[in-house]
C-alpha cells in the first residue's frame, strides 16, 4: 500500500461521511488530516471508553500506531494505558487518576466558622459574614461563601416569608398569650399598651385554655420518626410541618375558646377535657 493510499483509508476513518457525500474534497482532507490527528492528540485525556477501546483492539492484534491513529492519541499514551492494564491484569481497564482541580479558597478551619456564624444566626447573609471575619475572608468573594454553605455545609438559603398585617378584625379582637416570663416581660408589656392592644386576663396555670397547646401536640406526633439528628434537621422538620397546617384548623382552635372558659367556670376552675 502506497502512502497516498494509506492516508486516504486513514481520513476515511476519521471523516466516515465524506467517503460518499464528499469525495472532491478528499485530496485536501488527506493533505491536512495528519496535523488534524496531531491537534487532537496533544493536551488531551482518555476517557473509560477510549481506554477499554485501546485495550480491545491491542487484543485483537492491531498495531499500536494503528490503534493511536483510530482512538485519535498519542503512541506513548496508548503504549501507557496498555502497560498499566497490564499491571492491572486480566485486561481490566485502568481508571484515570483523579484530578486535583483548583485549591480552595477557604481552608476547613474557615468553613467551620462560617458554619457556625449560620447556625447561631440563621438569618445572617454572606456580606455580614464577611464583615463578621474580615481579615480571615479578605480575599474570599461572597459568591464563593453561599457556595461553601450551599455545596459544601448542605446550608440552603432562605428567605423570610412575609408577615401579613394584622386586619381590621384582628385590631378589634383581644390578644391571648399565657404568663411565661417572656410574654410578660417590660418591653412586651409596653409594645402592646403602645398599639392598643387588649389582653385576656389570664390565670396563673391554665396549660388547658390556651389552643396553641393543641398545635404543639400535633406537631410532636408528626415529628415521631422525621429525621431530627441535628438542629438543622429539626428546624428544617419543624418549619416544614408548621406550613403544612391547614388554616382551618387554627381557625376552628380559635373558635373554640368561648367554649374553653365557659368549661373552666363549669368546673370551677378545676381540670377541663381541653
Amino acid at each position: 500500500m502506497t502512502r497516498k493510499e494509506s492516508d486516504e483509508n486513514l481520513s476515511s476513518r476519521i471523516f466516515p461521511a465524506l467517503r460518499w457525500e464528499a469525495q472532491p474534497v478528499l485530496p485536501m482532507i488527506t493533505a491536512v488530516c495528519p496535523l488534524l490527528c496531531l491537534v487532537k492528540m496533544v493536551g488531551t485525556t482518555t476517557n473509560i471508553g477510549e481506554r477499554a477501546r485501546i485495550i480491545a483492539l491491542r487484543e485483537e492484534g492491531v498495531q499500536i500506531n494503528e490503534i493511536a491513529a483510530r482512538v485519535g492519541h498519542h503512541r506513548a499514551t496508548v503504549l501507557r494505558i496498555l502497560a498499566a492494564s497490564r499491571c492491572i491484569g486480566n485486561n481490566q481497564i485502568p481508571l484515570p487518576k483523579p484530578r486535583l482541580g483548583k485549591k480552595k479558597k477557604t481552608p476547613e478551619r474557615t468553613d467551620t466558622l462560617i458554619k457556625r456564624c449560620v447556625i447561631k444566626n440563621p438569618f445572617i447573609t454572606s456580606v455580614e459574614i464577611k464583615k463578621e471575619y474580615p481579615e480571615l475572608l479578605r480575599n474570599v468573594s461572597e459568591r464563593t461563601i453561599r457556595d461553601r454553605l450551599h455545596r459544601d455545609l448542605k446550608l440552603r438559603a432562605h428567605r423570610a416569608a412575609r408577615k401579613p398585617y394584622l386586619t381590621k378584625s384582628m385590631k378589634n379582637g383581644i390578644f391571648l398569650h399565657d404568663g411565661a416570663p417572656p410574654h410578660k416581660c417590660k418591653n412586651v408589656n409596653q409594645w402592646l399598651r403602645e398599639n392598643n392592644i387588649p389582653e385576656i386576663e389570664w390565670p396563673g396555670n391554665s396549660p388547658d385554655l390556651n389552643p396553641i397547646e393543641n398545635v404543639w401536640s400535633l406537631m410532636k406526633n408528626e415529628l415521631k420518626g422525621k429525621d431530627t439528628s441535628t438542629v438543622i434537621h429539626l428546624k428544617e422538620t419543624v418549619l416544614q410541618l408548621w406550613r403544612g397546617i391547614d388554616r382551618s384548623y387554627f381557625e376552628k382552635l380559635a373558635s373554640s375558646m368561648p367554649r374553653r372558659i365557659q368549661a373552666v367556670i363549669n368546673a370551677h376552675g378545676d381540670n377541663t377535657k381541653y
